[in-house]
């Protein structure tokens, strides 16, 4: 009942609190059949990403979509390059929330082989999908000259979706800042 909802969520976040001691028996509860996007959001809480990830990544396959959408977003928090392959697949779940959070934990890994899959999803038919991806463009190394380079030159959508990655990238990042120091004009 809504009770026991409670219950259990006050205990996932005590839970949480303990950090990477909880990892462990959390990682237990997983692998005894309960993967459940409430344990995956306490593992990614606890902050070992070593031991999260590999069950993340198996999560992204999960037939439940809230499964894999906690997947995604727990991958956000600091995945590896071995995530790669598998948040690459991700960026074509049906869910729009996979793709988006998959599309940011690519921003974060930030290795340049991304960029071809992250343009490709600025013509999803989302925008928060488009705006992620825009946004992760601007943070992997290239990105911000490819994010240059479609707009004008591609569908509004796609031109408006790298306006916005371009503006975060100039805000969140300090770009704009740097680019004033080298050219006032």
């Amino acid at each position: 009942g809504k009770e026991d909802e409670r219950a259990a969520e006050r205990l996932a976040d005590l839970v949480c609190l303990l950090g990477p001691a909880a990892a462990p028996a959390v990682l237990d509860r997983i692998r005894a059949g309960e993967r459940t996007p409430r344990m995956l959001r306490v593992l990614a809480a606890c902050g070992n990403q070593m031991l999260a990830q590999p069950v993340q990544m198996e999560a992204l396959a999960a037939p439940d979509s809230a499964v894999r959408v906690e997947a995604a977003r727990g991958l956000t928090r600091g995945a590896s390059t071995l995530a790669v392959p598998g948040l690459l697949a991700a960026l074509g779940d049906p869910h729009e929330d996979v793709r988006a959070h998959a599309a940011t934990a690519l921003g974060r890994i930030g290795v340049p082989q991304v960029v071809p899959a992250l343009v490709a999803l600025l013509d999803d038919p989302r925008w928060s999908v488009r705006q992620r991806a825009a946004a992760a463009l601007a943070s992997v190394p290239g990105g911000v000259t490819v994010l240059t380079e479609l707009i004008g030159h591609s569908p509004q959508f796609v031109t408006t979706a790298a306006a916005t990655g371009l503006q975060q990238a100039f805000v969140g990042t300090g770009l704009l800042t740097d680019l004033v120091a080298e050219d006032p004009a």
